[in-house]
């Protein structure tokens, strides 16, 4: 890896970025594991960088962390903003994210209307 910005691999590594989703997630290991469908012995090597998961599990990591694959193997980042935005909103709880969408969607409506004022 190179300071190149136009590198598209993050220096964080795998096992440290599934740490960290997991920690803003407030999820436990054994959480994450059951939904995986594997051990919580085998999930706590992926964090600790001993083994990765199979690419099966992947599209699961994703839909636990509310990223995308790309994010999770490092392969895609974003602006700071976008990152601070992205880890409060992994934070919320499924009721929080509902309503939160909701209001999203009421100005997005609201926007809509007097777009055309």
């Amino acid at each position: 890896m190179t300071d190149d910005p136009k590198n598209l691999i993050t220096k964080e590594p795998f096992h440290l970025r599934l740490h960290r989703l997991r920690e803003e997630r407030r999820l436990t290991q054994s959480e994450v594991a059951a939904a995986c469908n594997v051990k919580a012995s085998s999930y706590s090597n992926w964090e600790q960088g001993r083994s990765l998961p199979s690419l099966d599990r992947l599209p699961i990591l994703a839909e636990i962390f509310r990223t995308s694959i790309d994010y999770l193997l490092g392969l895609k980042t974003f602006a700071p903003d976008t990152e601070k935005l992205l880890s409060q909103l992994r934070r919320l709880d499924d009721a929080d994210l509902k309503a939160l969408t909701q209001i999203v969607g009421s100005i997005s409506r609201h926007q809509t209307k007097h777009k055309d004022c």
